[in-house]
């Protein structure tokens, strides 16, 4: 049995990352089944529950010595890890874990690393020595790739692969979801927001600011834009902007839907913002999981985002994007999928804001043709990830090969019995 033991940003609520580990599980089990991960998990519990995987506690040394220890291979990744502009003790961690795995005699493939901003001189010291050491390096864009090549890193191959949320299929997550989670935020502006136009008793205002008169744009003509915003260093004028464009959207027919994406850290500016706005709007106020998320979005007509994957996982639901940009990141991954940046944090203007919602709801048709044509490719190179990983593998541990041939001809042998089993139970039931 292949055991394969993953480090990343993992067990903290962060849907972005959370998306990335549901991919990583999906591909590692389809193209190696039988396969036994064990994820680094800030909440083991719980992630061993949602994607059936083993979790050891990421701050336990002993049980993450132990788990590499009984590995055959550490994956790092995927995400934006290596980085130290939230300070260098996370790239200072991810690169102990990279250590400590070289050190037990493990290979180590990074899987999917978006890289960058390194600014210290020991952080990028660092990322040379050890990443240097590594069978092999995957990164999620080129401009990862340049940012490596910049800090010397040149031994093990870096090839160019794809954010691994794009591995993900819209058809795997129901479209009901995000209709109920909608249906259920009307419902609690109708009885909070919009019944009396005040403050409920925890001082909270679900529909914003809103009057005793106004009622929320619904119906088959109403256009929905959902918001995702984060705080970001002491910018604060952004809020105010984005509350303006989408009271001037209210007034245009469009439902305002403010999706505070990492839970609950996002809340704040989120609450923010509707208190900033003279218009009903929209609130999730609760933790939504990633496969609620993925539904939401996709029932969306537009999404305005600072947080990449709150862009990426709308694309992969083919719903137009607009950018908000705090990071180098999020304008790579929209000139890749060509949508727009609005601007930065520190720049956004009202009207520049506004005329980009209008433009791509104009071009949406134009934009969801493109996102068809370029995920099919996208897909793919972020498939690649995972065949690249085994193949790194078992280049290196032949005798392995078999194994993983014998458990792929079972696995299709199962399926082959259980298609079997189901026409006959259909043509049992017909007659």
């Amino acid at each position: 049995m292949l055991r394969i033991a993953v480090s990343g940003y993992y067990g903290f609520n962060n849907p972005g990352d959370e998306a990335i580990l549901l991919a990583l599980v999906s591909t590692l089990k389809t193209l190696a089944p039988g396969v036994e991960i064990t994820v680094f998990s800030h909440r083991p519990r719980e992630t061993r529950q949602t994607y059936g995987v083993k979790a050891v506690n990421r701050w336990n040394p002993f049980s993450v010595l132990w788990a590499i220890w009984r590995s055959d291979l550490l994956l790092s990744g995927g995400g934006g890890l290596l980085q130290d502009v939230t300070g260098v003790r996370s790239i200072f961690y991810y690169l102990g874990i990279v250590l400590l795995a070289k050190i037990l005699g493990r290979p180590v493939i990074y899987y999917a690393q978006g890289v960058g901003p390194v600014r210290t001189r020991i952080g990028r010291w660092l990322t040379r020595v050890i990443s240097n050491k590594v069978e092999l390096i995957t990164v999620r864009d080129e401009a990862s790739r340049e940012d490596f090549l910049k800090m010397g890193v040149t031994r093990p191959p870096v090839v160019v692969t794809a954010d691994p949320v794009l591995a993900l299929n819209p058809s795997h997550f129901s479209s009901e979801d995000g209709v109920a989670i909608l249906e259920k935020l009307r419902q609690e502006c109708r009885e909070y927001g919009l019944s009396s136009g005040s403050e409920n008793s925890a001082g909270e205002n679900p529909g914003g600011n809103t009057g005793e008169n106004e009622e929320m744009p619904q119906g088959q003509n109403c256009r929905s834009l959902g918001i995702v915003i984060r705080d970001w260093q002491d910018y604060q004028e952004f809020k105010r902007v984005v509350a303006a464009v989408a009271d001037r959207l209210v007034d245009e027919g469009w439902e305002i839907v403010l999706v505070p994406f990492h839970f609950p850290l996002d809340l704040q500016p989120c609450r923010e913002v509707a208190a900033m706005m003279r218009k009903p709007c929209l609130l999730v106020r609760s933790r939504l999981s990633v496969k609620e998320l993925f539904s939401l979005l996709g029932k969306l007509d537009l999404v305005v985002g600072m947080r990449l994957h709150s862009l990426v996982i709308a694309s992969v639901m083919r719903t137009p994007c607009v950018g908000i940009s705090y990071d180098p990141k999020v304008e790579s991954f929209l000139e890749l999928t060509g949508q727009p940046v609005a601007g930065t944090v520190a720049d956004l203007e009202p009207e520049k804001l506004y005329q980009t919602i209008v433009s791509t709801w104009e071009k949406r048709q134009e934009i969801v043709n493109h996102l068809d044509q370029l995920l099919v490719k996208m897909r793919q190179q972020a498939w690649e990830t995972t065949s690249l990983t085994l193949s790194v593998f078992y280049s290196q541990a032949p005798h392995r090969r078999g194994e993983l041939k014998r458990r792929r001809r079972t696995t299709a042998r199962s399926l082959t019995t259980e298609s079997r089993k189901a026409c006959l139970k259909k043509e049992k039931d017909t007659a």
